[in-house]
């Protein structure tokens, strides 16, 4: 395990989360995307420049699950959690054929150790006096 894969985020809801439930309506996974900014590391150019992520949260605690349930579109939010990669089968479909192709890939997320609601209902307005 890398030494080097902890993140602590603040950034905005890009659109309302997917929260998926079981038969039970209890709470099974919940994925959502947020915009945070970065200054790019020049290293010597004095180029000041902002650079803007769009990284995945996905979380599968349920405690954790029901508090990304009360995250709208504009909300920010903080998140401190582990960069983590997870091996998965792509699949596409032909546009001609319409033969199913699989291949191997991995898909990149935030895992979360704690998150939360730090304000909700941001206009955009707010949002641009907020990122100068």
């Amino acid at each position: 395990m890398a030494k080097h894969n902890n993140v602590f985020l603040y950034g905005q809801v890009i659109k309302d989360p997917t929260i998926i439930k079981n038969d039970n309506d209890e709470y099974v996974r919940g994925i959502c995307s947020i915009v945070v900014m970065r200054g790019v590391r020049d290293f010597g150019n004095n180029v000041e420049k902002l650079k803007y992520d769009m990284p995945v949260i996905m979380t599968g605690n349920p405690v954790q699950v029901a508090e990304m349930a009360k995250w709208k579109a504009g909300d920010m939010v903080e998140v401190k959690g582990a960069v983590t990669t997870k091996d998965v089968a792509k699949s596409t479909i032909c546009k001609h054929c319409g033969k199913k192709n699989k291949r191997k890939g991995n898909v990149v997320f935030v895992n979360p150790i704690y998150m939360g609601l730090r304000e909700s209902n941001i206009s955009e307005e707010k949002t641009a006096e907020e990122e100068e």
